[in-house]
């Protein structure tokens, strides 16, 4: 060891403590399956188009489920019920019962974020075996008020692997116990800007739910998601999926179920995709609900042609555009040191991006998303000697400093979008250490992008109890 590492010295003798007792080791065989379990919030202030829109959001759950995962659906107000068992889906007809659970949601009563955390919990548990995926994705409007606290309930998250995702709605949410829940469970805290339109902030219940469902999959990953204004004339936009995608989902969502929207593809080697042309290998998923989508198995790499036209003319629609891909080489996170800031002092964000390994010379652009609605650019750079000590250039750890928080308190969210052009490369000190003279020669990573998102409170976001409508 000393031949290779100079920096070592070896003992001059060997030890004369009594060696350690050899420690037992617990293996876990996981189940090779995905269990998504979603808890929605179905107290009394949901009722109208929150709840709506929740339900089509589980809707796509449900949809977008491929043969093999298993979902369930747990909704709670005063107390928590399990209106669907964890279901593997094996068709159409699984999709359908799920459907049908989802439709009978009813608001009203308090509200028992512990409890619905516990029953999902409980529906994961008892699906069988600790599986290799374990998702909740959590939506609530409101303040714990009734049964078991959520901190009760975190540690067994924690400890039998249950990763959640929460969202949080309007402007009389918890959302440092949001976020503190995500946080020690490895998932993500969502907050629906308060500052959007009624109308807007419902329709985004949908389309975070919708976006969770991409990113929480394993080996899932969002290409891109952005809103469109759609009016009579068509969009089209270019969207690339990367060398090694095993499925991608191309899909749309818009407000106002009476609009109807026509989703084409083409394909980069041109083959063309619509509702009555589907090749072997896409499913489409097109019914009486506001979205539509492609899943495409084994995608053809390159720039795919996305267009979004109405069926019939009609006034202008707000839609939203989201792209999936799922590649078991590519991973990534979006991260602060710490959860707890106040208003003045500076955010320090770090970002890796893997493609086996981690890689550096990626294309980065971000931007936050500030309490007031307001936004402002993100620098992210790979050069070291930036935060915290590092020394490392070009490392694959991008950092960032955001120093803007001032006077305002809440929430801000960073959103950040990475793309390699085909000249990045795999950091060069990564992965399994070379033997001394062997020669280091990183070959390129291929194109792809991927998208990333946290959210963190500054301060704390002032809770507003005068407008909730609870039985």
């Amino acid at each position: 060891m000393t031949g290779e590492y100079p920096g070592l010295t070896a003992p001059s003798s060997a030890p004369t403590a009594t060696a350690p007792a050899a420690a037992a080791i617990e293996w876990i065989l996981l189940a090779p399956e995905q269990r998504f379990v979603l808890v929605i919030d179905r107290s009394g202030s949901m009722a109208g188009n929150k709840l709506a829109e929740a339900k089509f959001g589980a809707d796509w759950w449900a949809d977008n489920a491929v043969r093999g995962d298993r979902l369930g659906v747990v909704s709670f107000a005063g107390a928590a019920s399990r209106n669907l068992g964890v279901t593997t889906i094996n068709g159409d007809a699984d999709r359908t019962s799920a459907q049908t659970a989802i439709a009978g949601l009813v608001a009203g009563g308090t509200t028992s974020i512990g409890g619905g955390l516990r029953e999902g919990l409980n529906s994961i548990l008892n699906a069988g075996p600790r599986a290799a995926t374990q998702v909740m994705a959590l939506l609530t409007d409101g303040l714990h008020n009734s049964g078991e606290h959520p901190s009760a309930v975190l540690p067994d998250l924690i400890s039998n692997g249950v990763r959640v995702y929460t969202v949080g709605i309007g402007s009389s949410v918890d959302t440092a116990l949001l976020q503190s829940i995500a946080t020690a469970t490895g998932g993500t805290f969502h907050r629906i800007d308060p500052n959007l339109s009624t109308s807007d902030q419902e329709f985004r219940i949908r389309t975070v739910l919708q976006e969770i469902s991409g990113v929480a999959r394993n080996n899932g990953g969002l290409v891109t998601t952005q809103p469109e204004a759609l009016g009579e004339v068509p969009v089209e936009r270019s969207v690339l999926i990367e060398p090694g995608s095993e499925l991608a989902t191309f899909g749309i969502t818009w407000q106002g179920e009476e609009n109807l929207l026509l989703l084409e593809l083409v394909s980069p080697d041109g083959e063309t995709i619509t509702a009555n042309s589907v090749p072997d290998g896409t499913r489409k998923i097109m019914g009486t609900r506001p979205y539509r989508a492609f899943q495409v198995d084994q995608p053809v790499a390159g720039n795919w042609k996305v267009s979004i036209r109405p069926e019939h003319g009609q006034g202008a629609v707000q839609t939203r555009l989201f792209v999936f891909s799922q590649n078991p080489h590519i991973d990534g996170a979006l991260f602060s040191p710490r959860q707890a800031y106040e208003p003045g002092q500076t955010v320090p964000l770090f970002l890796q991006v893997y493609f086996n390994q981690p890689v550096t010379g990626l294309q980065v652009s971000g931007v936050a998303r500030l309490p007031d609605g307001s936004a402002a650019p993100l620098r992210f750079d790979d050069t070291g000697d930036t935060i915290c000590g590092d020394e490392l250039a070009r490392d694959g750890l991008y950092s960032a400093l955001f120093d803007e928080t001032h006077d305002q308190q809440g929430t801000y969210t960073f959103e950040v979008e990475v793309e390699s052009d085909g000249k990045t490369v795999a950091y060069a000190d990564s992965g399994e250490l070379l033997l001394s003279g062997d020669s280091h020669d990183p070959e390129p990573i291929p194109r792809f992008k991927r998208r990333f998102q946290t959210s963190l409170i500054i301060g704390r976001e002032p809770i507003k109890t005068g407008d909730r409508q609870e039985d």
